[in-house]
C-alpha cells in the first residue's frame, strides 16, 4: 500500500519532467538566393583562328627570307623571295616583244588612213599588240608569285627551308597561325541541342596551364548531327591577346545554356526523401516544421529549391533522424577555430 502511495506521488514530478525535455540540439542552414546555371560540361581542343601552310606556287630557290620563327606578321608582309634570274630576262624579252608590237601597230594605223595597206594587215598588228601586253602580263604576275607573302595577320611557325635551297611549287616553307582569337572545337550530346545557339557563354579550363580558365562564346554550330556518337560539333571563339592558349591544346569545357538571375539553394542534406516527394524541416519559432518542396538544379553541395521555401528560410540539414514535426529544436553553436 505504501509503494502504490509514493509511485502516485511521484508520476507528477514526471511528467513534469517529461514535459519540460530540453530542445533537441540540430545543424541548420539558412535558404540562400543565387544565380542558377545551367551548363553541359565537355572536353574539346584549341585550334587556331587561322591556319595555313606557306608554300610557293613556282619552283625555284630560295633567295631570301624576310621572317623570323616565331615573329608576329600584318597581312600582307613579305615572307620570302624566290630567286628571279630566269623570270627577269624573260620579262626583258616580252617588255621589248611588247614595244615592237606597239610600233608596228601605229605605223598599221597610219597606213591604214592613208589606205596603203588592207585592212587585214591592220587587224593582225592589233592582235599582234593585243598577244604581247597579255604575254608581258602574264611574266609580271608570274614575278610576284616569287614574292610569298603573308594571308592574314598572324605569327609565323618553323622554318623548314634555308637560303639557296631550290623548292619545287607546293613545298611547305613555314606555316602561319592566327592566334587571337582562337577557336574551340567540342561535341555536345545531341539531347542538348536545343538549347545551343550561338552566343552562348562559355568557359574553358586548361590543364596545361593549371587549371587557369577562360571565357569565350558560341560561335558556330555544325548542321549535321553524328549517328553514330550521337553528338553535333560545335566551335567557340576565345580572346587570346597574350597568345597563352596553343592550337592543339586539351580543354575542359562548360557552355552556359540558361541562367536564372534568382534562384532558392540549400544543402542537399537538408532533403529527406518520402513515397510522394521530397521533404525539409524549416526552423519556425524554434519549432521544427515539416515542409514539402519541388527541387530543380544541383551544385556540388547544394541543390535548387523551386517552390515550398522562401529567402532566408531556416532548414535543419542534420539531426532529422531525431524529430518530428512541433518537436523543439535548437540550432547547434558553431565553434570558432582557436
Amino acid at each position: 500500500m505504501r509503494i502504490w502511495l509514493l509511485l502516485f506521488m511521484l508520476m507528477p514530478a514526471a511528467a513534469s519532467a517529461q514535459g519540460q525535455r530540453p530542445p533537441t540540439v540540430v545543424e541548420v542552414a539558412t535558404v540562400s538566393d543565387d544565380a542558377a546555371v545551367e551548363a553541359v560540361q565537355l572536353t574539346g581542343s584549341l585550334r587556331a583562328n587561322e591556319q595555313v601552310a606557306i608554300t610557293p606556287e613556282l619552283p625555284g630557290r630560295i633567295r631570301e627570307v624576310h621572317v623570323a620563327e616565331g615573329q608576329a606578321v600584318a597581312a600582307g608582309a613579305l615572307l620570302f623571295t624566290l630567286d628571279r634570274a630566269l623570270l627577269g630576262a624573260e620579262r626583258d624579252e616580252r617588255e621589248a616583244a611588247h614595244q615592237l608590237a606597239q610600233r608596228n601597230f601605229r605605223r598599221a594605223e597610219e597606213m591604214l588612213g592613208k589606205k596603203l595597206i588592207a585592212q587585214s594587215d591592220y587587224d593582225q598588228a592589233k592582235s599582234n599588240l593585243d598577244i604581247s601586253l597579255a604575254a608581258l602580263q602574264s611574266i609580271q604576275v608570274r614575278l610576284s608569285k616569287l614574292e610569298i607573302r603573308a594571308p592574314f595577320a598572324g605569327i609565323v611557325g618553323l622554318r623548314e627551308v634555308s637560303v639557296g635551297e631550290y623548292v619545287e611549287a607546293g613545298r611547305r616553307l613555314t606555316r602561319l597561325a592566327q592566334l587571337d582569337p582562337i577557336k574551340l572545337d567540342a561535341l555536345v550530346p545531341e539531347r542538348n541541342l536545343a538549347a545551343l545557339q550561338p552566343g552562348l557563354p562559355v568557359r574553358v579550363q586548361i590543364d596545361a596551364l593549371g587549371g587557369e580558365s577562360f571565357s569565350g562564346e558560341l560561335v558556330a554550330i555544325d548542321p549535321i548531327v553524328d549517328p553514330v556518337s550521337r553528338t553535333v560539333a560545335v566551335r567557340a571563339q576565345i580572346p587570346n591577346p597574350e597568345r597563352r592558349l596553343k592550337p592543339g591544346m586539351f580543354a575542359r569545357v562548360a557552355i552556359e545554356l540558361s541562367r536564372r538571375a534568382q534562384a532558392l539553394w540549400i544543402p542537399e542534406q537538408a532533403l529527406i526523401p518520402e513515397l510522394k516527394g521530397t521533404i525539409v524541416y524549416r526552423v519556425v519559432d524554434g519549432k521544427a516544421e515539416r515542409t514539402e518542396v519541388s527541387t530543380g538544379m544541383r551544385r556540388p553541395g547544394l541543390v535548387e529549391i523551386r517552390s515550398g521555401l522562401n529567402p532566408g528560410d531556416v532548414v535543419i540539414t542534420a539531426g532529422q533522424m531525431k524529430i518530428g514535426p512541433g518537436s523543439e529544436v535548437r540550432a547547434a553553436e558553431t565553434e570558432n577555430p582557436s
